[in-house]
């Protein structure tokens, strides 16, 4: 039962640390002014990992911000 909740603890961890990188890919994508590639990280990257889903809308918010 230990090993399993450990698993879903790695697993919930990793899901959290690729939200992260991907998240800062996407803001620097937008900063260096590549709007379509900021686009297709949040709709094909961060968005299926269904994590954060709150952070994602306030991050799809930052496009219109430009």
């Amino acid at each position: 039962m230990l090993l399993i909740k450990f698993a879903d603890d790695i697993a919930v961890l990793y899901k959290k640390m690729k939200f992260l990188l991907l998240e800062q890919k996407y803001l620097e994508s937008l900063e260096d002014g590549r709007v379509f590639d900021a686009l297709h990280c949040l709709r094909n990257e961060l968005t299926p990992l269904k994590f954060d889903t709150d952070r994602v809308h306030e991050l799809s918010l930052s496009v219109f911000l430009l």
